[in-house]
């Protein structure tokens, strides 16, 4: 588990992240677990869930929740959408 006021990040994290600002994973880096920020930007793969303002995967296996939540790997309909995203190519 990791906590921080102002960000974190890594190239592959498992387990819980909490920060105030902002949560990133590296380009090709993984995500496995349950992260809550400010802005959480997923360079990587996402399998899990994201909570926060806004929700960035640029390969998203799990769920976000949030404001605004992105999922570049989506069909473009579902790419960008308010409240909650997840994984629409299955």
């Amino acid at each position: 588990s990791r906590r921080s006021g102002i960000g974190v990040g890594g190239q592959d994290i498992k387990g819980g992240v909490a920060t105030l600002g902002i949560f990133r994973v590296e380009r090709e880096g993984r995500f496995q677990g349950v992260g809550i920020a400010g802005y959480s930007q997923i360079k990587g793969r996402q399998d899990g869930w994201t909570i926060g303002v806004v929700n960035y995967a640029r390969d998203l296996g799990g769920v976000q929740i949030g404001l605004i939540n992105i999922a570049r790997s989506n069909p473009k309909a579902t790419q960008v959408l308010p409240l909650f995203n997840k994984n629409f190519r299955r």
